[in-house]
């Protein structure tokens, strides 16, 4: 390989220092994507429905509830650089897995790593429904769920998002402007999932994203998984599921890039 075209391919986000040009690019998510499988399929929402997690799909303090993406630096992932472990649990799905981060990978300047010594690093693992242990880096091991019937490329790309930083997009503080929420259609069970999020704790990065992989459809949480919950106030509007998203929206690749203080990288 050319070493001008290594040095571009190895350029992360740049805090402090670059990543050093010892690391072996074999250490990192590959650059070509795997193929994805197809996504006809219809995703039961009761998956991210827990009454006990945050917003339904993240395990975190109550400390970091009320914000749209993460506001400590030390909650971010230093030089961009998640290290991570597939747990034998996913065998049968790990190449959805290596699809979704070189999905994120390719786009943004997070980096992917399979962990050797880490300390801090993200558990992919089989858990009884899709969900992320943490938003941002918590320190440690900090797992993300892909369980039976979460196996959607959309999905496994949204949960990653929250492991990198970010929370969802229909709890922004300004969310009515943009949604309309049929409350009585909503499980009481998760209608705590659906209150917005304060202004004065929000880091709004860009503007309401309906095309956002952070943007749940317009069934989600509901009481009978097919009632409608929420729509765009303006109906022209479609409101995708992240399950059938094909990924990442242009404002999702320039929120990343705005958290990390990448945009010279990129």
């Amino acid at each position: 390989m050319n070493p001008i075209t290594l040095l571009i391919i190895l350029l992360p986000i740049t805090f402090a220092f670059p990543l050093p040009l010892t690391s072996s690019l074999d250490d990192y998510v590959q650059q070509t994507e795997p193929p994805k499988s197809n996504e006809h399929r219809q995703f039961d929402h009761r998956l991210i429905q827990n009454p006990d997690y945050f917003e339904g799909d993240i395990v975190t303090p109550i400390d970091d509830l009320w914000r749209n993406a993460v506001s400590r630096d030390e909650q971010l992932w230093p030089l961009g650089v998640i290290p991570y472990v597939i747990d034998a649990s996913l065998n049968d799905i790990k190449e959805h897995i290596d699809a979704a981060l070189a999905h994120i990978q390719n786009r943004t300047c997070i980096r992917f790593k399979k962990r050797t010594t880490e300390k801090d690093y993200v558990k992919y693992f089989a858990g009884n429904g899709c969900f992320s242990s943490y938003t941002g880096r918590k320190g440690d091991q900090q797992t993300v769920s892909i369980g039976k019937g979460c196996d959607f490329h959309g999905l496994i790309v949204h949960e990653t998002m929250h492991a990198i930083g970010f929370h969802h997009m229909h709890t922004r503080s300004d969310r009515d402007n943009y949604l309309d929420i049929f409350w009585k259609n909503i499980a009481e069970s998760y209608k705590a999932q659906f209150i917005v999020q304060p202004p004065q704790e929000l880091r709004f990065i860009t503007p309401f994203d309906y095309d956002s992989i952070m943007m749940y459809g317009p069934t989600a949480g509901s009481k009978d998984n097919k009632s409608v919950t929420m729509l765009p106030v303006n109906r022209t509007i479609p409101l995708i599921d992240a399950s059938i998203k094909p990924g990442l929206s242009k404002y999702d690749i320039e929120a990343v890039i705005k958290l990390y203080k990448c945009e010279e990288t990129m």
